[in-house]
């Protein structure tokens, strides 16, 4: 969360310094093709803003981690987030116990449980390195 109100304030900040003009010294309207102008600027610079937070907000694609049982399937536990998945799809060529880096899309289950649906078994790392006491 911390992430995504950092990228939405740095849009912010951004699309303020584009947005932001100096007043003329001179009091002189705008004609209709220069308003049309500025207004298709500042439509382009909202759609790009626009662009811009969803890929930086969208969920990632590929998840790495250590594969594991779990009473309803096999559980993928992200490395870098340390948030569960259960494996949904093409998982049949992954056994608990392996460390590997899958490619597909995130979602949630009707429990609101996260899920992951396989597309393609992008690495396998072999066995997972269990923690020493």
């Amino acid at each position: 969360m911390k992430k995504f109100l950092t990228r939405l304030l740095v849009a912010f900040v951004c699309f303020v310094l584009l947005a932001h003009h100096s007043k003329a010294n001179a009091q002189i309207a705008p004609s209709g093709k220069q308003a049309a102008g500025i207004f298709g600027v500042l439509i382009g610079a909202a759609a790009g803003v626009g662009v811009g937070v969803y890929l930086l907000v969208r969920a990632p694609h590929n998840i790495t981690g250590c594969v594991s049982n779990d009473v309803n399937g096999m559980q993928l536990t992200d490395e870098k987030s340390m948030k569960p998945y259960l494996l949904e799809g093409g998982s049949a060529a992954v056994t608990p116990g392996q460390r590997v880096r899958v490619h597909g899309k995130p979602g949630k289950d009707s429990s609101k449980r996260r899920t992951f649906s396989v597309e393609k078994i992008s690495n396998n790392y072999g066995a997972c390195k269990t923690a020493s006491p």
